[in-house]
Parts: C-alpha cells; sequence; structure tokens
C-alpha cells in the first residue's frame, strides 16, 4: 500500500485545509483504490497568528477584524469551491452514512420524484417566464440534466434525509453553479456571474419551484447575499490597488473602512512566508513534516503545495545530507511551489545555494507542476538536471479572483495535473 501525505502551502488552516484534502482524497482513491491518504496541516500550530489579536492594526475590530461567524466563513468557502466544482457539494453529501428509512416515507422516492417532475415543468411558460430576466433560459434543464445524469448525483441520492429542504437547496446551488461555470467557460456574460444576489435570486426561484413553495423557505439569504457581495468587493479592490487597478483616489477609504477583515483576510498568506523564514519556526515546520514520513510503515509520496513545497525539499536535502535515512518516501510532487526560487536566492537555511551541486544522492524522484498564470510557481530542471521534472498544466484560471490568487489554488481541479501525478506514480515499482 502506498500512502500520500498531503503538505499545503501558505495560509492552509483546519477550515479550508479540510475542504482541499477531502477533495485531493477522493481522486486519488478512485484512481488508486488501495492508496491512503494522510493529512499534514502544520498551518494551525506553526503558521501565522495574530499573537496580541491584532493589537498592531490600526482599529482592527471597529474594521471587521474577527467579524465573521463560522457560518459565514463557510458559506463564502462553499461557493469558493463551487465556482471550481458544480459536483462539490452534492458530492460531500454523498459520503453521509446511510440512514434507517422507513419504506412507506423513503426521502430517496420523494426527492427523486420531485426533481423528475420539477425537470418537466421546467418547460412552463410560468416558469420560463420568472427566469427570462436572467438570461439563462436556455442553460437551465441542460445545466439540469447534466447533475442529475452525474455518479455524483446517485451518490447524493442515496442519502439525502430530512429536512428535504435542505437537500433540494443543495440541489439547486449545484444547478446554478453548472450554469455560471458554463457560461463563463463559453465567454458569455450575464448578471449571474458577476453578481450575487442575482446567483441567491435564482437560486430561491429553482427552491421554491422544488419544493412547492409560494414563499422561499432558504433563511437567510438576503443576509447571506449582503455578505458574500461584501467579501467579493473587499478582494477586489484590494487586489486591484496591488496591481495598480484602481487609484487612492478611490480605494483609501473603503481600506480604512474594511482594513480589519482585509488584514483577517491576507496575513496568513503573506505570514506564513514570513514566519517560514524564521530560522526556528521553519526548522518546527519540516519537524513536523518529517514526523508525518517517520510514523508511516509503507511507502510513501509527499504531495505538496505552495510554500509545504519549500519545507518537503528543503527538509529532505538537509535530512539526507546528514545521512538520514527517509528512504520511503518514493516521489515528491510539488504543485505551484517556490522551492526552486527559493534555492536559486539561496533563501534556504537548511539546503543552501550551489551552482551546479545536484541534489543529495538519495533524493527521491520529484515532479514539479507548475502554471505560467501562477506567479508563485517555479521551474527547477536548470538548477538539477535530469532530477527535477516540471510538467506545465495550464489552469486556465485568471490570476486573481473573488478566491485572491485564483490560478495559485486551482491545480486540483485541473486534468492534467493528475493525468502527470498519476502518470509519474505509475512509473515508480515501489509504488503501484
Amino acid at each position: 500500500m502506498t500512502v500520500v501525505i498531503f503538505v499545503h502551502g501558505i495560509g492552509g488552516r483546519q477550515e479550508n485545509y479540510d475542504i482541499t484534502y477531502q477533495k485531493i482524497k477522493q481522486i486519488i482513491q478512485h484512481e488508486k483504490p488501495s492508496a491512503e491518504v494522510k493529512p499534514c496541516l502544520w498551518g494551525d500550530d506553526y503558521g501565522a497568528k495574530l499573537l496580541a489579536g491584532g493589537a498592531s492594526i490600526p482599529n482592527y475590530r471597529e474594521t471587521g477584524g474577527e467579524e465573521d461567524s463560522k457560518e459565514e466563513k463557510f458559506l463564502e468557502r462553499r461557493w469558493n469551491e463551487l465556482y471550481q466544482d458544480p459536483f462539490w457539494e452534492i458530492r460531500l453529501l454523498g459520503y453521509r452514512e446511510d440512514t434507517k428509512r422507513s419504506p412507506f416515507n423513503d426521502p430517496r422516492k420523494i426527492v427523486e420524484t420531485r426533481i423528475q417532475e420539477f425537470l418537466e415543468e421546467l418547460n412552463s411558460e410560468k416558469f420560463l417566464k420568472k427566469i427570462e430576466k436572467y438570461r439563462i433560459t436556455r442553460f437551465l434543464k441542460e445545466a439540469c440534466k447534466i447533475i442529475i445524469n452525474s455518479s455524483s448525483f446517485d451518490r447524493w441520492i442515496q442519502t439525502v434525509s430530512p429536512p428535504l429542504e435542505e437537500e433540494y437547496a443543495a440541489f439547486s446551488r449545484a444547478i446554478v453553479s453548472v450554469v455560471i461555470k458554463w457560461l463563463s467557460e463559453l465567454n458569455i456574460y450575464a448578471p449571474i456571474i458577476s453578481n450575487s444576489k442575482i446567483r441567491e435570486e435564482v437560486i430561491n426561484v429553482i427552491l421554491r419551484k422544488l419544493t412547492n413553495d409560494t414563499q422561499s423557505r432558504a433563511l437567510g439569504i438576503k443576509c447571506i447575499s449582503k455578505f458574500l457581495e461584501d467579501k467579493s468587493t473587499s478582494l477586489q479592490v484590494f487586489l486591484g490597488a496591488a496591481s495598480g487597478l484602481i487609484t487612492d483616489k478611490n480605494i483609501t477609504p473603503y481600506v480604512r473602512k474594511r482594513r480589519g477583515a482585509i488584514s483577517d483576510f491576507t496575513y496568513p498568506i503573506a505570514g506564513d512566508i514570513l514566519v517560514y523564514q524564521n530560522s526556528e519556526r521553519g526548522k518546527q515546520i519540516r519537524q513536523f513534516i518529517e514526523r508525518q514520513i517517520r510514523s508511516q510503515q509503507e511507502p510513501v509520496i509527499l504531495l505538496a503545495h505552495s510554500l509545504g513545497g519549500v519545507a518537503c525539499v528543503e527538509m529532505l536535502a538537509e535530512k539526507l545530507k546528514e545521512g538520514d535515512d527517509l528512504s520511503q518516501v518514493k516521489l515528491l510532487i510539488t504543485v505551484g511551489s517556490q522551492a526552486p526560487f527559493f534555492y536559486e536566492l539561496n533563501a534556504l537555511k537548511g539546503f543552501p545555494f550551489e551552482e551546479g551541486k545536484p541534489l543529495p544522492k538519495a533524493f527521491p524522484q520529484w515532479l514539479n507542476i507548475y502554471d505560467l498564470s501562477d506567479i508563485l510557481s517555479y521551474v527547477g530542471k536548470k538548477l538539477f538536471p535530469n532530477q527535477v521534472k516540471d510538467v506545465e498544466v495550464g489552469n486556465k484560471k485568471p490570476l486573481f479572483n473573488s478566491n485572491l490568487l485564483n490560478s495559485h489554488v486551482g491545480y486540483w481541479e485541473n486534468e492534467n495535473t493528475w493525468k502527470a501525478i498519476f502518470e509519474t506514480w505509475s512509473t515508480i515499482p515501489e509504488l503501484k
């Protein structure tokens, strides 16, 4: 059996790590059923923290610092995921434990029957009139069929349980996510793409139709829409300022008003890099990763994103140079990593730059995946000829959007990423 240890990068914390980890685990175990995927979450214990609760940030609490509830944070993360993968929510719901059901009132049959009825009702003039203003009519029915014909739907329908309204809401969000992704890929503009309020309105129309309700039961939709819209605007303003697209005249009042909220979102990203370069904290992160490796008896693949790749490269080079036995690591996969760049800058204390010097003899095979649109990804082949395999995958995502560095986090939805991983995996005899 092969063990894959997933090491996250900058900004990784329990809340967002779990989502990415589950996604990676599902893909790997679908392709390699005998493999085991293990977490390596270093961010919560060793990543950047505001140790004095934001005391260094002017008007931190007054400008939105740490104001979001766990529910709000989840709602934001949910849409970040759905924009990338419309099946994400119903796929995760499909992994719930099945419960005992009454044969006389089986919720699976109720939901399945209602969805089939809904599909037929999509042609009704009354319903079409309700949604024509959103300019998505010709996509909606096909989007519904795409969801219904998916394996994710088949698995989800087997686990549905009361309250069914929540199940219908997840299904409604999946449909709308498919429509948005479809429109975006075809470069067809519709307000639903960029306006979270309209997006929630459309979901509400679908949900009311599914529940045969004359009044929305999607609790908190107006509040949620405002929150998402506000968050999206905050990030767009912040990123626009960073790239010079928004002038000081426009941004200064907004940043002053929302500085605490903006700081909450951005400090773990820049902060983790600064913390890692602190020799003691960087050492603790590398030791944490090493402990995860040594706790395994089976051959290990290190799958590391971003700064996690830096830590893995430095840890392996340092330990192998000292003669430590880490031979169970058969493959190192760095994704969107700065490891080659940090090495060229001579910024790795445990792995100093030496021109023309190869990696340690026992260094595992190294697959380095990058994207030219990802400004935080680098290549290593010219530094270590015949020891690093660089693969460009092309995430086809813009550099910035409401997910911040969209191209930097877009690797896991890219088929070319997984093609490169599984092709390399299959060439190593110990991992077969």
